[in-house]
């Protein structure tokens, strides 16, 4: 069991997972509350096809416009991947509100800017208004030391709420 958890495959590594996940997607919804913003209740969603809908994981409006964040803990080719396709699909069916990829760490070496260049590439750069990556796994160069300095640059991306005081 604890290789399974250190790989992160096997059902007790996909558990290990969704639970830095949550913890994540709780430590971000408490900072923006923190800011202000009301996140939804019941988060945004999109049909897929009838009877399957995808749902956000995070999801509110500031200044009447909504924000979509797709949580991953672990950005890898598989998870951009289906975030392209979230990303496509909202935007499509929700048009009008901001959609960003969020990830405490990435597991490919490219940066957001790589990245977003690559979606260009591919004619689905319109998927994500922002994709912000916090650090790369397992990598002590700059991206670990300016991890803060991301940190801060991703919540700036989203305005305060009008009247808000700090």
């Amino acid at each position: 069991m604890r290789e399974n958890l250190e790989s992160g495959f096997g059902e007790a590594g996909e558990k290990a997972g969704q639970k830095v996940t949550n913890a994540f997607k709780r430590a971000v919804a408490t900072v923006l509350t923190e800011r202000g913003i009301e996140i939804d209740k019941r988060p945004a969603s999109v049909e897929l096809v009838p009877s399957l809908a995808k749902t956000a994981d995070l999801s509110f409006r500031v200044r009447g416009i909504p924000w979509v964040i797709e949580v991953k803990s672990g950005l890898e080719f598989n998870s951009l991947g289906a975030a392209v396709l979230e990303g496509v699909l909202f935007r499509h069916r929700r048009p009008g509100g901001q959609f960003v990829l969020l990830s405490l760490y990435s597991k490919m070496k490219a940066t957001p800017d790589q990245l977003e260049a690559l979606l260009m590439e591919l004619g689905v750069g319109h998927a994500f208004d922002h994709i912000a990556v916090f650090s790369l796994n397992s990598v002590t160069d700059d991206w670990w030391r300016d991890t803060a300095r991301r940190i801060n640059e991703f919540f700036g991306l989203v305005p305060m709420p009008d009247g808000f005081v700090a």
